[in-house]
């Protein structure tokens, strides 16, 4: 089923639509160009989440040794037993 809009309701959206002249949308494109430009590329995006995986990769295998230095689970005055 197709629907047409009649004369009355063209001319009330017509009504409701904000006016705005060339000046005010040129100087709306510009500030949204001026934020795209301040965003991250995706090369920024790829080189910091290889960096955050090489930390994760770190404290992984600093907690996996943890694990196997302390195996016995005790506290030795609230520290673990090779704390000083």
């Amino acid at each position: 089923m197709v629907m047409k809009a009649n004369m009355k309701d063209i001319l009330h959206l017509q009504e409701k639509k904000p006016e705005r002249d060339d000046d005010e949308i040129v100087a709306s494109i510009n500030e949204i160009r001026s934020l795209l430009d301040e965003r991250a590329t995706m090369e920024d995006l790829r080189a910091q989440n290889d960096e955050q995986t090489l930390i994760n990769e770190a404290l992984c295998s600093e907690n996996c040794l943890a694990r196997f230095v302390w195996k016995s689970g005790e506290l030795k005055k609230s520290n673990v037993p090779w704390e000083i």
